[in-house]
């Protein structure tokens, strides 16, 4: 019975056809598919991750140190000097016999003679001092930036300006009002005819005076400006080219670094 059936199903086994091969790239569509449905990794992207290798930020230019401007407003520092020098020179040597011992006359004669050296002389003192101010306030604060720079950078010495400051308004303040105070003085003494009257020694010295003191206070301008200049590039230099640096730190349960600076 058995071998019987055995017999009847030999036939169907044989005629029964092998399964298809697959066809061409269907494994590598199905190795695709299973990579399309892997999960994407969440996180930062690799171009998002911070860049260990960039280099630190270079140290940045010095600045100029305003030397061309400091020593221009020297010169015309001392242009104004020897300008009011020069007047004082004028009225004590040229036209002194003339102004003491000679008539009005002699006096009138000298005085056209040297005025145009000393309306020369009177018009360059004080444009030659406004000058100097100018150019050592802005070559003082030059400075300031540059010294503010060599002691974030070059180890030079911190200074904070403030002293500069002060003493630097101060200076000019104290020229300012000095000047004008002798100006308005000399100009209502006639430098010095209605004190003196005819006594001509007495009016050469007090208009020396006068011309003595409108220097001091002309210098004392400009050199206040240049204070005040350096203060100001000292505290503007600080705030640019912050001071830091590295301290070691003791104490009784750990050691390390502190970083400081000056701000």
């Amino acid at each position: 019975m058995h071998l019987a059936a055995l017999l009847l199903t030999l036939p169907l086994l044989l005629r029964a056809e092998p399964p298809a091969p697959p066809e061409d790239g269907a494994i590598g569509d199905e190795a695709s598919g299973e990579e399309a449905a892997a999960p994407e990794i969440e996180g930062p992207l690799l171009e998002d991750a911070p860049d260990l290798a960039t280099p630190p930020a270079a140290t940045p230019p010095e600045p100029s140190r305003g030397s061309a401007l400091l020593i221009a407003g020297a010169a015309a520092g001392g242009v104004g000097l020897i300008a009011n020098v020069g007047r004082i020179v004028i009225l004590n040597s040229t036209c002194r016999n003339a102004l003491i011992q000679s008539g009005e006359e002699a006096q009138l004669s000298c005085g056209v003679n040297r005025a145009g050296s000393f309306i020369l002389f009177t018009g360059l003192a004080p444009l030659s001092n406004i000058a100097s101010a100018v150019l050592l306030g802005v070559g003082g604060s030059k400075r300031g930036i540059n010294d503010a720079y060599r002691a974030a950078h070059r180890g030079g010495q911190d200074r904070s300006g403030g002293g500069a400051l002060a003493a630097g308004i101060a200076m000019l303040t104290t020229g300012v009002i000095g000047y004008l105070g002798v100006r308005v003085y000399a100009f209502t003494d006639l430098n010095g005819a209605i004190t003196c009257q005819a006594d001509g020694e007495c009016f050469l010295r007090r208009w020396s005076i006068y011309l003595a003191g409108i220097e001091t206070m002309q210098a004392t301008a400009a050199a206040g400006a240049g204070l005040l200049g350096y203060g100001a590039g000292l505290r503007k230099g600080r705030a640019s080219y912050p001071r830091v640096s590295l301290q070691p730190i003791l104490a009784p349960t750990y050691a390390g670094v502190g970083l400081g600076g000056a701000f």
